[in-house]
């Protein structure tokens, strides 16, 4: 795996995706997922297209690279896109 943001899902133990996305740098320690659910990396997550999709992550990368990591819930943490 090369280094940089990866992706993680956060599922529960029945292989069901639950409502929180994991950024992390890569080979940092995860936090602690909800009780019952394990974090499950995200093979096809290209952090180049998934920034042109949705330039607002350009603001949770931001605070991955400052802070290691960076939980989402339903995209409702997500910053909105700022107008021009």
């Amino acid at each position: 795996m090369s280094g940089g943001i990866v992706k993680y899902f956060e599922m529960d133990g029945y292989g069901r995706k639950l409502n929180r996305v994991l950024y992390a740098l890569s080979g940092n320690e995860l936090p602690d997922p909800i009780d019952g659910a394990d974090w499950h990396l995200d093979p096809a997550f290209d952090r180049g297209t998934e920034i042109l999709s949705a330039p607002q992550l350009k603001e949770v990368f931001e605070r991955v690279l400052k802070n290691g990591f960076e939980v989402i819930t339903n995209s409702v943490d997500l910053p909105k896109v700022k107008g021009k």
